[in-house]
């Protein structure tokens, strides 16, 4: 059966029907119709006659093989679709890049047949609707109770809050987020009085596991989340760890108005920009105005400034001063939150550049949470800084298994793979990552490193150009802009933009170690360097990139900047 469907599914590529040349791309095109049909049960090319069979290999998009059979899994028809674009660039590169996707896609499989769970926002039933805040609070702090169970998968926020305001039955969320059950509800706020409905759902059969209303007033949200998780760990069958039981259950306040107040910082949190990022921080410090012990609200307010600093939206080392001041508040406080160590270890890995204590650091949250999908993304990134380019790569494809439609996690991907030198599985995963958010400055930055360490110049400027257009990270852009001037010999080009760069750090805060690369690159061996001591100086987030950056190979060479390097301690790349 097998050799028959290979001979009815031998159809010639777009690009050798068109008399062009033809590599491996073309194989795997073959390929991806012989698992087209024996998916589908079809051909994914038809047509009365030869000719018109080969007019619509060229021409005809093929029906996606879950329009012919639905249960076949996103993530393998994704794999169908991408062997069979016309375009051979939009392909996978080679038979391995193939081979691991189909290998991601039995892993989500395997995923699947394990307990797992995401919860949906719960949705505003109340006559002013202005109470969404607290629906996507009692989700978000449901998610972060059952994510402390080991032997539960809990779909993280990002994913889970994707379908908000959509009308899509939950089995069709269900399967776009590879999990069994899901937990939907609403809420209706009056005064102090709540209403909260809640059910758990198999989407497999599309019927109700547990369904529950409570009315109770304000006070008595603590328990109502309590039993709304104690229902889901009863009809998922899980088993359920002391210490994960009373983390499930663990209070960190008995105040429901400072709680309110920490869920509407988190809302904000959510929404980033300038002024929601002031917002989040203004509620978190009401939060904890009303009860100085309420340690979950302090690391909200480290948490914010710490991405402040990350992406340079205000000044490192001062803004990473005041995440330090929140997070020993809150850690003082209580020294079991897996999030207070997710910021530790970013602390010493940006800021203290202790390599030791990140790492421990990251242990230790993951330990508390294995569920932290943020805590794997971070980690993923400090294991890349080190050179552990294994690891590294595993931590984020976990992360992007608990939060699969987090396009952050897409683009931290796609950049961990350029940085690991491995340019056409980056090139091919920014793929997925922009199928995510288009918009996402951040995946065509990193791209953009894959293209650069392919020597794809005009690829490389296009997406550093786009990355621009879309993100603030001050300077990240331009500088790499400025090294692809210099590889094209358009030193006049390098040079005006440095200028802009040096002109704009007049007024903002705009990246040293950027104007430190694109000084090197032009020649200006004493500006480099003091910009690199500048970077050290200012914390600036890329510091530690320089360990691992797939084009710095002749300053490597360059005794001044190994010296540079010895200051930053980092241990021997294997």
């Amino acid at each position: 059966m097998l050799n028959a469907s290979l001979r009815r599914s031998s159809f010639p590529s777009p690009e050798q029907a068109r008399g062009k040349a033809v590599d491996q791309r073309s194989d795997i095109w073959s390929l991806g119709c012989v698992i087209y049909e024996m998916l589908a049960g079809r051909s994914p090319f038809r047509g009365d006659h030869g000719l018109a069979v080969l007019h619509a290999v060229v021409h005809d998009e093929p029906p996606s093989v879950t329009t012919a059979r639905e249960r076949v899994p996103a993530h393998l028809a994704r794999v169908v679709h991408t062997c069979l674009q016309k375009d051979p660039a939009r392909r996978y590169a080679r038979m391995d890049d193939l081979l691991a996707d189909l290998t991601s896609a039995q892993e989500r499989r395997d995923a699947a047949a394990t307990p797992s769970i995401a919860v949906l926002p719960f949705v505003d039933m109340s006559a002013g609707k202005d109470q969404e805040y607290f629906g996507d609070g009692i989700a978000e702090e449901l998610i972060n109770g059952l994510a402390h169970i080991k032997d539960l998968r809990v779909v993280a926020r990002t994913s889970a809050f994707a379908f908000k305001g959509q009308t899509l039955d939950v089995r069709e969320i269900g399967r776009r987020l590879n999990v069994r059950t899901v937990l939907e509800g609403s809420i209706r706020k009056s005064g102090n009085r709540l209403r909260i409905t809640a059910q758990l759902i198999d989407v497999e059969e599309g019927y109700h596991l547990w369904s529950e209303k409570f009315d109770r007033s304000l006070e008595d949200i603590f328990e109502i989340q309590d039993e709304v998780a104690a229902a889901v760990v009863e009809n998922l069958r899980v088993r359920l760890l002391t210490r994960e039981k009373a983390a499930i259950e663990k209070r960190h306040t008995n105040d429901p108005e400072a709680y309110a107040l920490y869920l509407r910082g988190h809302y904000f949190y959510a929404r980033p920009s300038a002024e929601n990022l002031e917002r989040a921080i203004a509620c978190y410090q009401q939060a904890v105005e009303r009860d100085p012990r309420f340690a979950p609200a302090y690391i909200g307010i480290a948490g914010t400034y710490a991405s402040l600093a990350i992406f340079a939206l205000s000044p490192p080392r001062d803004t990473w001063l005041k995440a330090r001041e929140f997070l020993e508040r809150a850690v003082a406080i209580d020294s079991e939150i897996s999030e207070a160590y997710v910021l530790a270890g970013t602390w010493a890995m940006y800021y203290d550049r202790d390599w030791d204590a990140a790492d421990r650091s990251f242990r230790r949250a993951l330990a508390l949470n294995p569920g932290n999908a943020l805590g794997h993304a971070t980690y993923a990134w400090f294991c890349a800084f080190m050179g552990r380019f294994d690891e590294a790569v595993a931590g984020i494809r976990r992360a992007m298994d608990l939060d699969p439609l987090m396009p952050m996690f897409g683009a931290f991907c796609v950049g961990i793979l350029a940085e690991a030198r491995r340019f056409d599985e980056a090139i091919a995963e920014f793929r997925k990552a922009i199928e995510l958010d288009p918009q996402c400055g951040l995946a065509h930055f990193h791209v953009g490193t894959a293209y650069f360490g392919k020597r794809l110049w005009d690829k490389a400027r296009a997406a550093f150009e786009r990355s621009l257009e879309l993100t603030m990270f001050a300077g990240w852009a331009e500088g790499m802009l400025g090294l692809v001037f210099v590889e094209q010999g358009r030193r006049d080009a390098a040079e005006q933009m440095l200028q802009t760069m040096l002109d704009k750090r007049q007024q903002a805060y705009v990246s040293p170690a950027c104007i430190a690369l694109l000084c090197w690159k032009l020649g200006n061996i004493d500006q480099a360097l003091e910009y690199f001591d500048v970077a050290l100086e200012e914390r600036d987030t890329l510091v530690p990139l320089l360990n691992i950056y797939p084009f710095l190979d002749d300053l490597h060479g360059e005794p001044r900047f190994q010296a540079f390097l010895a200051r930053l301690r980092f241990p021997a790349l294997t």
